[in-house]
């Protein structure tokens, strides 16, 4: 023994082996911290998701007129109907004639406001409804298109617009029983939105001013198929 002898000993000692199949502490310990690690993670992220990284409150482009509400009978004059309506050929394709909006109950509705000499915006608006409305391929036909003129003298709509929109509903109404019933958003007018009612004749929808085309359309493509009326 070097206490025996005289000798110092080593400063260093050489470790018992461990017994065969027993891992060292440390290993225990990091598999202990990936376990609650594992438990804690979905708590983590479900905080940071909803208070943190809070998910959009909605996923729709328009706004929902919430609660919906129902469009009332509206006395209107008929100033322009499709090709095909009182008589004239290819009508199997569109609703009889009938007073105002009424004539389209069952069907989805793309609606503007404007006046009947429909200036440069409101060609704008028409076209895009038009460009809209054919990009929805197959489904178009379950979607009718419609102007409402607030003149209150039947100012004539330009032969250019009826050129161009054959297939548009034209009615003439009275301002004053659309104020009520279509809301705008705050420092925008009638003639500045587009409006969308269900088959169940329910105001449902409001497009902002200059509206994206490809977010309107998903909108409307969404709508269409998840919908069983019209």
């Amino acid at each position: 023994m070097a206490a025996e002898t005289g000798q110092p000993q080593p400063a260093w000692q050489p470790q018992a082996p461990q017994p065969r199949g027993q891992a060292p502490a440390g290993r225990d310990q990091w598999k202990l911290y990936l376990l609650i690690l594992v438990c804690v993670a979905p708590v983590v992220a479900s905080y940071l998701a909803y208070y943190v990284f809070p998910p959009s409150e909605r996923t729709n482009y328009g706004a929902l007129i919430e609660p919906q509400r129902p469009v009332p009978p509206i006395a209107a004059e008929r100033v322009h109907a499709p090709v095909g309506v009182a008589g004239t050929a290819g009508g199997a394709d569109h609703p009889a004639p009938g007073e105002g909006l009424a004539a389209l109950k069952g069907r989805w509705i793309m609606l503007a406001i404007d006046r009947g000499e429909c200036a440069r915006s409101c060609a704008e608006k028409l076209y895009f409804m038009r460009q809209t409305h054919a990009s929805l391929g197959k489904e178009r036909g379950r979607m009718e298109r419609v102007l409402l003129v607030t003149d209150t003298e039947a100012t004539p709509l330009p032969e250019a617009i009826l050129a161009a929109h054959p297939d548009l509903w034209v009615w003439r109404v009275n301002k004053a029983a659309l104020d009520t019933l279509f809301p705008i958003e705050e420092g925008t007018a009638l003639a500045d939105h587009i409006y969308l009612i269900d088959p169940l004749h329910n105001l449902m929808m409001r497009f902002p001013k200059d509206p994206d085309p490809a977010r309107t359309r998903k909108d409307l493509q969404r709508l269409l198929k998840a919908s069983r009326v019209g």
